[in-house]
């Protein structure tokens, strides 16, 4: 439920838009988009409220072609060098090529990533393929994440551009714990 609150004019109009969230490759019945809504009334009328009725289509939700998973702990020490793992799953029945490219973080000196950063790679048919980094925080602080982008060559498009891996944050010392 939604409301797009605000009031019109005459000829006015107002957009709002929503989203549908299904599983993994099931087939969608669709449904029925109930709106409500009302006239502004005069010193005559009385608040009246209309229901619109609007049938949404049926359709299938088809499994993406890739899935790209990043793992990578969310702390860790100064000096620590920690396993940031990108897996690379394809649905497709023929092998993909695959380029990667892995820029670092806009503070070049906080994080160093070890590991190729710009290559090409084939994915197996409906197989996966997983690449694994080392980093290691030189600085403490949040440190944003390198920039990942894979591109596929068959399909000229970008698989997945995280400008935005969110960030490592790295305790200054080590936080002794407990036993």
């Amino acid at each position: 439920e939604t409301s797009c609150g605000g009031q019109l004019g005459s000829r006015e109009k107002i957009t709002s838009s929503f989203a549908m969230r299904v599983k993994d490759e099931e087939d969608c019945t669709g449904g029925v988009l109930q709106i409500k809504w009302r006239r502004q009334s005069t010193h005559e009328q009385k608040n009246i409220w209309n229901v619109s009725r609007i049938l949404l289509p049926s359709f299938r939700v088809a499994e993406p072609l890739f899935r790209v998973t990043v793992d990578v702990p969310k702390r860790c020490n100064l000096l620590d060098t920690v396993r940031m793992v990108l897996t690379i799953q394809s649905s497709s029945p023929v092998p993909q090529r695959i380029e990667l490219s892995i820029d670092p973080p806009a503070n070049k000196e906080a994080l160093t990533v070890a590991g190729p950063t710009s290559f090409s790679f084939y994915t197996p048919p409906k197989g996966v393929h997983v690449l694994e980094y080392t980093i290691t925080a030189c600085q403490s602080g949040a440190i944003p994440l390198p920039l990942v982008q894979l591109y596929s060559t068959r399909y000229s498009k970008f698989i997945y551009d995280a400008n935005d891996l969110g960030v490592i944050f790295v305790n200054a010392t080590p936080i002794n714990k407990t036993t």
